[in-house]
């Protein structure tokens, strides 16, 4: 099927903003409809055996964005955007699709203008812990006005509430030499009593994996010069 677009790219595609299908598609087996986001931000959902449109288009990113592999869980599909092409801000966003006629649409903004980009072909990993995850690009991090430049992110499942981040002492090293920690897809899984989230950048070293973790005492440790940067704690594994 070609999805037809009214909207035309301000800027020429090249390979860094295509202004085309980036996103792996996500398959609901239990309707036998496949989903993907067309080139100008529209959400389809079509029957697997037919091609028919079963669901939308319905916006769910912005026109020529660069989003990433969708990820559908308990009738809400996932996405993550990167690059800032189409003036598209980076960060997750979601789309629940239970109700084909009223789909509700939620967004965590990691970085409030470019930069941060939320890289990975994977798209955002969800959490056996009811949590998503996701790692950003280069950029600055000021939590205050709402910036994670180079951080590991932590939000609820339900409405992208952000639960918890983790930023490397060395951020700004990395954002200079644009060595993206977000460059790799993340893998989630648990150790004992621990939720441990594991990524790596363009370091190239052992020091460039992170193992990190959230729960619910981080809020609750002392305000400490390195609990102020990092809600999360790094946990090593031997």
């Amino acid at each position: 099927m070609a999805f037809e677009t009214h909207v035309l790219a301000k800027d020429e595609g090249f390979y860094l903003c295509p202004n085309a299908i980036n996103a792996t598609p996500t398959i609901d087996r239990t309707r036998n409809i496949v989903y993907s986001i067309a080139a100008d931000g529209m959400l389809y959902g079509l029957d697997l055996g037919t091609g028919k449109v079963k669901f939308g288009p319905v916006q769910f990113v912005p026109a020529f964005s660069k989003n990433w592999s969708l990820n559908l869980v308990d009738g809400t599909i996932y996405t993550s955007i990167s690059q800032g092409c189409g003036g598209a801000l980076s960060g997750v966003y979601s789309m629940e699709i239970t109700d084909p006629t009223h789909p509700v649409t939620r967004v965590l903004f990691l970085r409030k203008r470019y930069g941060a980009g939320v890289w990975g072909r994977g798209g955002p990993v969800v959490g056996k812990n009811r949590a998503i995850y996701c790692a950003t690009g280069d950029g600055p991090f000021d939590p205050s006005v709402g910036d994670f430049g180079s951080s590991f992110v932590a939000a609820s499942l339900s409405d992208l509430k952000l639960l918890d981040y983790y930023t490397p002492t060395n951020w700004r090293e990395i954002t200079k030499y644009d060595l993206d920690i977000s460059s790799a897809g993340q893998v989630w899984f648990a150790y004992r009593n621990y939720n441990l989230l594991a990524g790596g950048g363009k370091e190239g070293r052992k020091g460039s994996s992170y193992s990190t973790v959230h729960n619910a005492t981080a809020r609750q440790r002392s305000e400490s010069f390195r609990a102020r940067r990092h809600l999360g704690r790094t946990f090593g594994l031997e």
